[in-house]
C-alpha cells in the first residue's frame, strides 16, 4: 500500500502509535488499536486537554491536576482510565453507582467540568432542564465539554415531544414504546432509534447547532466553542462540519501563559520520557532476541557436542570391540600356529626316525643282498674261498 494509503498518528487518549489504511477512515467507527477510540472521541480527550490544561497535548502527557474536580456521564471505559490519574474525577452512570441523574442532580455541586459524551440526545423532552443542570453543577469558571448528534438544519427533530411516562419494550421479536400522554391516552410507536445497540438506549431528538446554542445561552453559557479543527498527528480528520465537541462556560477563560509554557515543557519532557521508555522497550526486547539467539545456538552447540560425543563413544566402543575381536582372532591364529608347528615339527621327528629306520632297512638289505651274492658265488666256484 503507497505511503499516502496510511495514517500514521498517536492515539491522544491511551498514547498507542497507530497506522491505520486512510480507506474506510470514518469519525465514528473504532480506529485506535490498542483502545479502539474514535475520531470523535479523540477530539473530545483533545477539547478537555485544550480547556482544562490550556494545551493540545494527549491525556496521557498532562501533567497531574488533581486541584480540578470533575465527573463524567457515562464515558467510555478508556477515555475515564485516561482521565482518573490526571484530575479528581468520577465517571457517573444513570443505570448504576456511582449514580448520576442530570434531571435530579446532587445538591450543592460545584464542578470544574462536566464531561457529557453523547447522552444529551436521549434525555426526555424538554431538553432544557438537563441544559440549566449542567451550568448549575458548575464552578462560575466551570466547562462543560460535551459531544451529542447535531446537524446544521434550521430546525431540530424531537422524536417524542413531551413523553414524560414512557417505557420501552420488546414485543414480537422487536422494540415498541408505550407512553402515556397527559389527557391519560396510550400511544404506541415503532419507528424507534437506539445507540449502543438493539433496546440499548433510545434517541430521543437530533438537535441543530442552532438549537444547541440557544439551549446552551438559555442555561447561562455564554462562551461556546465547538471544536473542528484537525490534529492528524491524533487521528483527528472532521471530515463533517456537524456534531463537533463543543466547550462551554459561562464566563471567559483565563488563559495563564506561565501555567501553558510550563504544562508544554512538562508535555514535552513527559514524551521524551515516554520515547525512551519505547527505546528502552525496543532495545530490552532486541536483547531478550540476542540472549534468546544465543541460547539456542548454546543449545544446538551442547547438542551438537553431545551428538558428538555419543558418535565418537559410539566409535570408541566399536572400535574396542572390533580391536579385542582382531585380537581374539589372533589369539587364535597364534594357537593354531603352535599346534600346526607342533604338529608339523612331531611329523618332522616321524619322519627323520622312518628315514632312520629305512636307512637302516637298506644297509640290511645291502649286507643280506651281499651275503647272498657271496656265497651264491662261493657255490659256483665263481668267489674264492
Amino acid at each position: 500500500m503507497p505511503l499516502d494509503d496510511i495514517l500514521r498518528y498517536r492515539c491522544n487518549i491511551c498514547g498507542e502509535p497507530n497506522e491505520v489504511p486512510r480507506e474506510g477512515f470514518d469519525r465514528e467507527k473504532p480506529s485506535c488499536s490498542k483502545c479502539g477510540s474514535s475520531v470523535r472521541l479523540r477530539a473530545l480527550a483533545l477539547l478537555i486537554a485544550e480547556e482544562l490544561a490550556g494545551v493540545p497535548l494527549a491525556l496521557p502527557d498532562l501533567p497531574v491536576l488533581k486541584a480540578l474536580e470533575g465527573i463524567g456521564m457515562s464515558d467510555p471505559d478508556h477515555l475515564a482510565a485516561a482521565l482518573d490519574p490526571k484530575f479528581r474525577y468520577a465517571n457517573t452512570f444513570y443505570h448504576k453507582p456511582p449514580l448520576f441523574d442530570i434531571l435530579n442532580p446532587p445538591p450543592h455541586s460545584a464542578y470544574d467540568f462536566v464531561i457529557s459524551s453523547e447522552v444529551l440526545e436521549h434525555v426526555p423532552d424538554p431538553a432544557a432542564p438537563a441544559f440549566r443542570n449542567l451550568a448549575s453543577i458548575l464552578k462560575d469558571d466551570g466547562v462543560l465539554l460535551l459531544t451529542t448528534p447535531y446537524s446544521l438544519a434550521e430546525k431540530h427533530t424531537e422524536h417524542f415531544p413531551q413523553i414524560q411516562d414512557f417505557a420501552v419494550v420488546e414485543l414480537n421479536g422487536g422494540w415498541v414504546l408505550v407512553n402515556r400522554k397527559p389527557d391519560g391516552t396510550i400511544e404506541t410507536r415503532t419507528d424507534l432509534v437506539f445507540h449502543g445497540g438493539e433496546g440499548a438506549t433510545l434517541e430521543m431528538r437530533v438537535f441543530t447547532e442552532q438549537e444547541l446554542r440557544r439551549l446552551l445561552a438559555d442555561a447561562g453559557f455564554t462562551h461556546i466553542r465547538i471544536a473542528g479543527e484537525n490534529r492528524p498527528e491524533f487521528g483527528i480528520y472532521q471530515t463533517d462540519p456537524w456534531s463537533l465537541p463543543i466547550a462551554a462556560r459561562k464566563t471567559p477563560p483565563k488563559p495563564t501563559p506561565v501555567y501553558r509554557e510550563l504544562a508544554l515543557y512538562y508535555g514535552d519532557t513527559r514524551q521524551k520520557l515516554n520515547n525512551a521508555h519505547r527505546d528502552l522497550t525496543v532495545l530490552k526486547d532486541e536483547y531478550r532476541h540476542h540472549v534468546a539467539w544465543a541460547e539456542e545456538k548454546v543449545r544446538q552447540l551442547e547438542e551438537d557436542l553431545r551428538q558428538r560425543t555419543a558418535w565418537a563413544q559410539q566409535v570408541e566402543a566399536e572400535s574396542e570391540q572390533q580391536i579385542a575381536r582382531v585380537r581374539a582372532e589372533l589369539d587364535s591364529v597364534r594357537t593354531e600356529l603352535a599346534t600346526q608347528e607342533a604338529e608339523v615339527e612331531a611329523r618332522t621327528h616321524w619322519a627323520l626316525g622312518l628315514q632312520k629306520d629305512l636307512d637302516e632297512a637298506n644297509a640290511v638289505q645291502q649286507r643280506t643282498n651281499a651275503a647272498f651274492w657271496v656265497r651264491l658265488g662261493r657255490k659256483l666256484g665263481l668267489v674264492g674261498r
